[in-house]
């Protein structure tokens, strides 16, 4: 979670996955009336049609990100390896864009 000194939290926060009237349908939204910061950095939404991986994945992804980063930080102090180098790939591939 990103904070400001006043402690406000920044960035889309959780994301909320809702089904359509279709199946297989799904939108994923932030709740950009609770949250601080610019709009282009808090405002999510996007809506499509899923396979195999679902909305839950994708909603989830943020929070599976800062969680791989925190983890390999902590896992690289002691041992390094192929995993590692997959871990950071992983984390390169989702800071593109």
């Amino acid at each position: 979670m990103n904070t400001t000194r006043r402690g406000q939290e920044l960035g889309p926060g959780p994301l909320k996955v809702a089904n359509r009237t279709h199946t297989r349908q799904f939108s994923i939204q932030s709740d950009v009336h609770r949250r601080k910061g610019e709009w282009d950095d808090i405002y999510v939404d996007f809506s499509g049609y899923f396979g195999s991986y679902g909305p839950d994945m994708f909603a989830a992804a943020p929070d599976m990100f800062e969680a791989l980063k925190e983890t390999l930080a902590i896992a690289t102090r002691n041992e390094d390896g192929p995993w590692a180098d997959r871990a950071r790939a992983a984390l390169r591939k989702a800071s593109e864009g």
